[in-house]
């Protein structure tokens, strides 16, 4: 490989050991930068060009991988990098905080060459994966709309939701309840929102039968997913070898998550033709299978692991919601789409209605629109939800946005917006 087409790893640990021996595994095949602690971390990620991957340990003094996990998420210049963890700590708790702060995987302690360099490959190649099927459905859609002749990739055969009540749409019909345990459709949704990442089957049973010895829980395992290898056919989505399991990408079957894959999320905000386009044509259109809870009316009540996951997970799904729903209307609002900009941003209001910044997007749109007067509606409403839900009136920001818009000149008569 050479020098210029190596991918860059940023390895972050206060340890000068483990820097050692982590960048001997990478220095091969990627080009390797560090940083000792979690600020010079933030830095280095911001960097130009930034990491295409970041090993980071959990435990550092002073600022620890968290909350420097947590704040690359925050800024759109570092959010979509993937995150490994590198941490001696083992447990489904550990797992769940590290996957709400938006890491892919974790390397533990002591590293393993070939544990590590597996990991950093597959999680580099992930990201590439939904980017090429995001990419192959783009070109289908550009293609029907422009009637085109040429060529082009069949559109999925097949369309996994798992927002919202889980649902297996191929060929118009539904094939859920094909699926014979409840079980099931947790491995399903377990396995789909860790993509391209294999699941040892040890885990996985300890995961959803903790109360059965190992033996049991993997036979159960091995019933629960020969089923869902049958409700899915041909379509070779589920990958198994004789200790581990992985859900992958694969371009026949859409999953209503890659919306919200950091893929999606970072080119949202691109500008030029083809991607106000795609946005207009593709994205647009299937925001509608967007706003639901995560296996909504799903549980496990006897599985309280399963069941702390599956919080965890459905509180990261409804924040990536809202970032995509707020990146949606930014970039309609770029292209000069006010209306669409306006029933977006009602989506977000209508995702999380106690948040100020959400409603106060929404009243400004709909001020710029000419709608004072909805404008005015969606900060009262706010007011209302605010004092009977949490207690509390509006904050000085919200005042001060009421007060420029009843300020404002009193538009011409329009056409009401969107609801």
């Amino acid at each position: 490989m050479g020098q210029q087409s190596k991918r860059s790893v940023l390895i972050v640990d206060d340890s000068p050991e483990n820097l050692t021996v982590l960048g001997g595994v990478l220095r091969t095949n990627y080009t390797v930068r560090v940083a000792t602690n979690g600020e010079k971390a933030l830095r280095v990620a911001q960097a130009d060009p930034p990491p295409d991957l970041i090993l980071l340990d959990i435990m550092m003094p002073g600022m620890d991988g968290y909350e420097v996990c947590r704040r690359l998420k925050e800024n759109p210049r570092t959010e979509s990098i993937p995150v490994i963890f590198l941490t001696a700590m083992t447990g489904e708790m550990d797992e769940v905080k590290g996957f709400e702060v938006g890491a892919v995987d974790y390397i533990t302690k002591p590293f393993r060459a070939a544990v590590v360099d597996a990991r950093v490959r597959n999680a580099l190649n992930i990201d590439d994966t939904y980017l090429q099927i995001a990419r192959r459905r783009i070109l289908h859609e550009a293609a029907a709309l422009g009637g085109s002749t040429s060529p082009m990739p069949a559109p999925p055969a097949a369309r996994l939701h798992l927002l919202g009540r889980a649902r297996i749409v191929v060929g118009g019909e539904d094939l859920v309840g094909r699926i014979k345990y409840r079980k099931g459709i947790a491995l399903l949704g377990y396995l789909a929102t860790h993509a391209g990442t294999w699941q040892t089957r040890e885990k996985l049973a300890d995961l959803l039968w903790p109360e059965r010895e190992a033996h049991v829980g993997r036979t159960n395992l091995r019933q629960v997913l020969s089923n869902l290898t049958a409700v899915f056919g041909e379509m070779r989505c589920l990958r198994r070898n004789g200790e581990a399991i992985s859900w992958m990408p694969i371009p026949d079957l859409s999953v209503d998550l890659e919306l919200l894959s950091d893929a999606t999320l970072s080119r949202l905000m691109h500008h030029g033709a083809s991607s106000r386009a795609w946005r207009q044509e593709v994205i647009e259109s299937c925001c509608e299978s967007l706003g639901g809870v995560f296996l909504e009316g799903f549980c496990l009540p006897d599985v309280p692991g399963f069941e702390e996951w599956l919080a965890s997970a459905r509180t990261f799904f409804q924040r990536k919601t809202a970032l995509f729903f707020e990146r949606l209307w930014q970039a309609q609002h770029e292209d000069g789409q006010l209306t669409q900009a306006v029933s977006t941003a009602r989506r977000l209001v209508r995702l999380d209605p106690v948040q100020e910044t959400h409603a106060m997007s929404l009243a400004a749109l709909l001020a710029e629109l000419g709608d004072r007067s909805g404008a005015l509606e969606v900060l009262d409403s706010l007011e209302a939800t605010l004092r009977t839900e949490l207690g509390v009136a509006p904050g000085a920001q919200v005042a001060r946005l009421r007060e420029d818009i009843c300020r404002s000149p009193a538009p011409a008569a329009k056409a009401p917006a969107p609801k």
